[in-house]
């Protein structure tokens, strides 16, 4: 119990007031918090978004798996694990390391992996366990990551989405110790664990942006169909012109230029969308944030539509210029302006309003708000939505909010929610100008 109340103790040292708790676990790494300290809070941030779980993660070493977090299952199955060996049948921990592939038991009662160690789960009440494995960049095993369930159940999606998560900060905490073991306090250390952390903010920030352009796909074939077939009904009319007996060249002539003009339109979404799509390290420059959120309302023009929502947007004149990257921006309005939406789908009682707006905000910097007119936020959730995992949405991922503030605060800015009165939420960042 002492080494449960120091890690807890030891975390909130790491922790800033405003951080999230992706945030909060980068921070315990960047730290050199204790290792042990780092697993029980990233099983402990899976139980708190997951319900019913018992999050474990073993060390890999050597042929044998050592305990490495597991704050909540009972210390007696947790020390006879220790030291459990790898192999072909080895339960779900030992085989899925055997494998390198994830080993996914839903009923521990009959799956054949757990002949030899059923009378060791059943007593402590456990009856599904979810084994991943946990790679190094280099491909290699580090260890495993555990999700226990008291009932017989399968991964759902959103459970999947939350391991992919979870051992990706996982490894880059584990690799970061091994580094500490090798490399100790030197520059090369330092360096290697700073990258490494950059990494795996990209790599969960390009998820996010490939999951929202998925739930886009709809919109986004739209928003290309409908320029191509103008062009299809531009060209068969320019055809018929020039096989009259008398070519009409002039009619022609205006319906080529209005088919260069589709033409472009169709390029201009294919390139917002490779854009948002493919990943690329951060590269910042100066920006007009009112280019970005024009950016961005033009991949969501057909989803407003569908809704029947009336988009306004209103920008202060003479905006100053910031400094930051475009795509990450773009996927912080995309993040706030998804989210309006979805929040005002079940209203029916009220007009669907979504306000994009950019003003100027403290010394020289710039503030932009997104209000709608929507369910709303409870007081009590206003900062909590922030949070990795927390989501009001089924099958929500519960990571777009998170990831957007660690990409404003990357910027120097802040991201935070206000009550929009009478109904609805006002979610807005705020960026120093250049």
């Amino acid at each position: 119990m002492t080494a449960a109340s120091d890690s807890t103790a030891e975390e909130r040292d790491a922790q800033g007031p405003h951080a999230s708790p992706e945030g909060r676990i980068f921070e315990m790494i960047a730290k050199g918090i204790v290792l042990s300290h780092i697993l029980d809070g990233l099983c402990r941030l899976v139980e708190e978004r997951t319900p019913g779980v018992l999050a474990s993660i073993l060390l890999l070493d050597g042929d044998r798996l050592r305990h490495g977090g597991a704050p909540s299952l009972p210390k007696a199955y947790v020390d006879a694990l220790d030291g459990t060996a790898i192999g072909p049948t080895a339960g779900s921990w030992g085989t899925a390391v055997y494998r390198a592939q994830e080993v996914i038991v839903a009923d521990v009662a009959t799956d054949p992996l757990w002949a030899d160690y059923r009378e060791l789960a059943m007593p402590h009440g456990l009856r599904a366990c979810w084994l991943t494995p946990i790679f190094a960049s280099d491909g290699a095993v580090l260890a495993t990551f555990a999700m226990y369930f008291r009932e017989p159940r399968c991964p759902s999606p959103r459970d999947q989405q939350i391991v992919a998560q979870i051992t990706l900060l996982a490894s880059v905490a584990i690799q970061r110790k091994l580094d500490e073991g090798k490399l100790r306090e030197s520059e090369d250390q330092r360096k290697r664990a700073e990258e490494a952390l950059h990494r795996a903010q990209a790599e969960l920030a390009h998820v996010t942006r490939l999951t929202t352009l998925g739930q886009l796909a709809a919109s986004i074939a739209h928003e290309v169909n409908q320029p191509l077939a103008a062009i299809v009904a531009d060209a068969n009319a320019s055809l018929n012109w020039l096989a009259a007996a008398e070519p009409e060249l002039e009619r022609v002539r205006e319906t080529l230029a209005a088919i260069a003009t589709d033409g472009h339109r169709a390029a201009d979404v294919i390139q917002r969308i490779r854009q948002l799509a493919t990943k690329t390290e951060p590269r910042k420059a100066r920006l007009d944030v009112d280019e970005v959120v024009r950016d961005v309302v033009a991949l969501v023009r057909a989803e407003v539509a569908r809704y029947e929502i009336t988009l306004a947007l209103d920008s202060a004149p003479s905006l100053p210029s910031v400094v930051g990257d475009r795509v990450q921006l773009q996927q912080v309005v995309l993040n706030l302006v998804m989210n309006a939406i979805e929040a005002m789908v079940p209203v029916t009682d009220r007009p669907r309003k979504l306000v994009i707006r950019s003003e100027r905000h403290d010394d020289g910097g710039i503030r932009v708000a997104v209000h709608d007119t929507g369910v709303g936020i409870r007081a009590s959730e206003l900062d909590r939505v922030f949070g990795a995992f927390f989501t009001t949405k089924p099958g929500g991922m519960g990571m777009g909010l998170s990831i957007s503030r660690s990409i404003i605060e990357a910027h120097d800015g802040r991201l935070w929610a206000v009550p929009n009165a009478p109904h609805g939420a006002i979610f807005q960042f705020s960026l120093p100008g250049a």
